[in-house]
Parts: structure tokens; sequence; C-alpha cells
């Protein structure tokens, strides 16, 4: 398992990533909307997320992260529909990535809740769950990342001799 201390320097990590792609996005807002709003719901969840962490029990707590993971989803959905904004390439790719991501947790609620009752029979399956969790958070910040640098027109670009 994962020590406080490197689960905390993670959550920051995630945090700052997640910070940088609302940025990029921000800065690319007229653009690429669908990102901003993806980017700044993902940034909001990653705050409540430590909130959450600490308010759970052993038996709620990998189910309420997949109702935070969809709650997520399903606020993005509501929001890109209510402002009539187009979804872009990346933001269905973050949508699917975040999907797996909360049928893994549900998938893992299932094991470690109704067939075992301790977590010592199942330490691989969680550290297995734990690196492909934070593996799908990454390449979502990859992608956000990229979403929100794709379009940027730089004045370097042009360059002639």
């Amino acid at each position: 398992m994962i020590n406080l201390e490197l689960g905390y320097f993670i959550a920051k990590f995630y945090l700052a990533g997640y910070f940088v792609c609302f940025l990029f996005s921000y800065k690319n807002k007229h653009i690429n909307q669908s990102n901003l709003i993806i980017a700044t719901i993902a940034l909001v969840n990653c705050i409540f997320n430590q909130y959450l962490k600490e308010a759970l029990d052993f038996y709620t707590f990998y189910l309420g992260a997949a109702f935070q993971v969809l709650i997520l989803l399903l606020i993005s959905l509501i929001i890109h529909r209510y402002f009539r904004i187009r979804h872009e390439k990346t933001t269905l790719l973050i949508y699917v990535l975040y999907i797996l991501i909360a049928i893994s947790f549900m998938v893992i609620h299932r094991v470690r809740v109704v067939i075992f009752d301790s977590d010592e029979n199942i330490m691989w399956l969680i550290n297995a769950h734990s690196v492909f969790t934070l593996t799908l958070y990454f390449l979502s910040i990859c992608v956000l990342t990229y979403g929100g640098l794709i379009k940027w027109k730089l004045p370097f670009g042009r360059l002639s001799l």
C-alpha cells in the first residue's frame, strides 16, 4: 500500500496537474470551451475528493468514489447540454477514462465488501486497482493538457528567413 506521505504527494501532484489543465483551457476558452468545463469540474472534484476519503468508512469507500466520478460526468453533461456546447474529441476520451475509473471502483467495491470481509486476502487486487486508477487519472490530465494546447496559435510558428 501507499504510505501517507506518498499519497499526499500524489494528491497534490494531481491537483497541480488539473490546475495547469484548467489554466491552459481558460487561456484557450474561445476555441475550446468543452475542455474548460471538464477541467473545471475535475479540479473541483480533486479538491472535494480529499474530504470524501476522510468521511467514508470501509463499506462505502469505493462506492462513494464511484458515485463521485459519475456525478462529475453527469454535471459535465448537464453543463454541456445547458449551454449547447459541442463535445470535443478530447472531452469524449476523458469521459471514457472516467467511466472506466467508475466501473473499476464499483468492481472493487463488489469484491471487497460482498465477496471478502477484509482486505487481507485481496491486497494484490487493491494495489493493482490503485495503480490502474492513478494511471487513468494521469492519462486524463495528459488528454486535458493536449486538448488545451492543441488549438493555440503561437506567434513564433510562422518564422521565415
